[in-house]
């Protein structure tokens, strides 16, 4: 939904992480991509993740993917 987060160090080194990836270390990095978001929700735990409320910063662009492809309408 475009909250952000550190990519777990213990997924960082897990030998299934999608090699077009490494070197990723966001949530939203990994999940800009079909295998990254099924690594995550395979392998991927409870995190504490953050919203940045930044204009058109990447959490916002990726709720705003989020209710696109869900045909929500978003309104500030």
């Amino acid at each position: 939904m475009g909250f952000d987060a550190n990519i777990p160090v213990n997924l960082l080194g897990n030998p299934e992480f999608p090699e077009e990836l490494k070197g990723s270390t966001r949530l939203l990095q990994l999940l800009e991509t079909k295998a990254g978001e099924t690594f995550w929700l395979l392998r991927g735990s409870s995190i504490w993740a953050e919203f940045d409320l930044t204009p058109d910063s990447p959490c916002w662009r990726r709720y705003e993917r989020f209710t696109d492809e869900r045909t929500n309408e978003v309104q500030p």
